[in-house]
């Protein structure tokens, strides 16, 4: 069985740490990127750029998540 792990980090959160805290974040997702069970990772892109996507009877709709 495979499962997926997102981590998300409010826009300006990991700048707004003191240094020895994103020293401590990097160190360990660094640790979990090493972890021979995982398989590869990718950051995502800001929420600016998401996208809902409905079906509903058979129709589609695609938009903007931030048209709400």
């Amino acid at each position: 069985m495979k499962y997926a792990m997102l981590i998300h980090v409010k826009p300006g959160y990991y700048e707004s740490m003191a240094e020895d805290e994103q020293k401590g974040v990097s160190a360990e997702d660094m640790a979990l990127a090493k972890d021979p069970r995982a398989r590869g990772g990718a950051q995502h892109q800001g929420i600016e750029t998401a996208t809902t996507v409905r079906v509903q009877d058979g129709a589609i709709e695609v938009r903007p998540v931030m048209e709400g």
